[in-house]
């Protein structure tokens, strides 16, 4: 569960809940709410600054408790790419490694797609 992933991570790291928070750009008291699950982690910023954080994928803290809307990881991606000129401005994938990273979470997006539908 996403609660008990981030709560890992921070203590992985040795990080306070006041440090982690800092870190993360959030509240001491949200990241509290989301440590014991009081909230899930549906804010695709703050997966994609966990992500940098701890080295993990994104996809890592993506499971069925949180609530991210269909291609919004995606979309996310795709802005944080365009963001660091990863991705051109006519569209053309400037760095293999950002390749690569948008063909996972491609792969996901049609798998969670293809199961939704069953």
């Amino acid at each position: 569960m996403f609660k008990d992933k981030i709560k890992s991570i921070r203590k992985e790291l040795g990080y306070t809940q006041i440090d982690f928070a800092k870190i993360l750009g959030i509240s001491r008291s949200y990241l509290g709410d989301l440590e014991t699950g009081r909230l899930k982690g549906s804010n695709v910023q703050l997966i994609s600054k966990l992500s940098d954080v701890s080295g993990k994928s994104m996809e890592y803290f993506l499971n069925k408790d949180t609530d991210v809307k269909q291609y919004e990881i995606l979309d996310a991606s795709i802005e944080m790419l365009l963001d660091k000129n990863l991705i051109s401005s006519d569209g053309d994938i400037l760095d293999p490694v950002a390749q690569s990273i948008l063909l996972e979470i491609l792969k996901k997006e049609i798998k969670l797609k293809l199961e939704s539908k069953r």
